[in-house]
């Protein structure tokens, strides 16, 4: 057997042989890559798990959501998010429900929309503690990055726990449109990250 060496890691001192060094270092190198994981979502295969939700508790606004290879941003399809607020109502929202054990530090996703100028954000944690946040948009023919960095500091928290913690792991997002200038909004939304490490690590 080999030499032994002492090393610290994460303050724990661990004492290996030479010849296991490198297959334990390796399971390190691993286990830390699976935790800080993203879990990315495109549309190229549809839009499972996703659902429109009418904001039906502001009754009169009638959308939908749609899948579409009028201009994608990554892939082929990227999904539209319709609303028409001819008869009222305040919002529409698209809510993708995420795998078990996803965890959430922040999200990143694509946007292109002439008809609003501002995109709301829904993530609600194992609890069924809903966090929103809104983020500015720019109206234009172009896609947009947006980035929510820190999700603990929502505008509104309503439901679950009510302690305005987030309790991990998360269990869907939405993403909301109003209305604009005009009575019918669309929104195209692609290419969206769950970040399992803060935002401001990523490059």
């Amino acid at each position: 057997m080999g030499r032994e060496r002492s090393f610290t890691c994460t303050d724990l001192d661990i004492r290996m042989s030479r010849n296991r060094a490198i297959p334990l270092l390796a399971c390190f190198v691993a286990a830390s890559a699976m935790a800080a994981a993203d879990h990315v979502i495109d549309f190229e295969k549809g839009s499972p798990g996703w659902t429109y939700y009418g904001g039906f508790e502001f009754p009169g606004a009638t959308g939908s959501i749609a899948t579409t290879r009028e201009s994608a941003r990554e892939g082929k399809q990227a999904l539209r998010l319709s609303g028409d607020f001819s008869g009222g109502g305040r919002y529409v929202a698209a809510t993708c429900a995420l795998p078990e054990g996803t965890p959430c530090l922040g999200l990143r996703f694509w946007v292109r929309t002439t008809d609003v100028d501002s995109i709301g954000i829904r993530i609600v944690d194992s609890g069924g503690q809903t966090f929103q946040f809104t983020r500015q948009l720019t109206r234009k023919d172009a896609w947009q990055e947006v980035v929510l960095q820190d999700i603990t500091e929502p505008k509104v928290v309503w439901g679950g726990a009510g302690d305005k913690v987030f309790h991990q792991p998360a269990a869907s997002c939405s993403f909301t449109v109003g209305v604009g200038p005009k009575k019918t909004t669309a929104l195209l939304l692609d290419a969206v990250q769950v970040l399992g490490a803060p935002a401001a690590a990523k490059r």
